[in-house]
């Protein structure tokens, strides 16, 4: 892969863990005109289909990520997406959230949150309740600022070539 792809690949990781508002609305449930299958007769499909919010999400399983915590920033920040893809589907409460992510900690990584757990104890903070703050945590950590400076370098160094944005 080239290094302006690696750059960006990391930047998108990078840019994807800053905070942010929900971009989409509401989820819509049940189906919608573009999602009807010619020939069907519709009633007949779902009467044997069961009645669950969440549909066939419930009978998925999905596993998350065992996180080492080694010093590559890349292992962190692809495990983090990974993680994230997987409550982006499942639609887990923050809680649970927290305790699915935090299970699958280990080596140095489970060393380290559970300091992490003990240290706010002894300080009298609240447990860590939501997945955002388990990444601002785990960034501060795992992903050091030379490497975002480093990523910001090499971005602003690359170039179009002789191109210009029209073509």
């Amino acid at each position: 892969m080239s290094d302006e792809g690696e750059i960006t690949q990391a930047l998108a990781r990078l840019v994807a863990l800053q905070p942010q508002r929900e971009r989409n609305g509401p989820r819509q449930q049940g189906r919608g005109d573009d999602d009807e299958e010619p020939g069907v007769d519709e009633g007949a499909y779902d009467q044997h289909l069961p009645r669950h919010p969440h549909g066939q999400r419930d009978n998925i399983k999905m596993k998350i990520p065992t996180f080492r915590g080694t010093s590559s920033p890349e292992e962190y920040l692809e495990w983090v997406q990974r993680v994230d893809k997987i409550f982006e589907y499942q639609e887990y409460s923050e809680a649970k959230k927290c305790k699915l992510a935090a299970i699958e900690f280990v080596n140095y990584a489970n060393l380290w949150w559970e300091n992490v757990k003990a240290q706010r104890h002894r300080n009298r903070l609240d447990d860590v309740q939501t997945w955002c703050e388990i990444k601002r945590i785990m960034e501060k950590r795992f992903v050091p600022e030379y490497y975002k400076q480093e990523l910001y370098i090499k971005l602003q160094s690359l170039r179009q070539g002789g191109m210009c944005v029209k073509d």
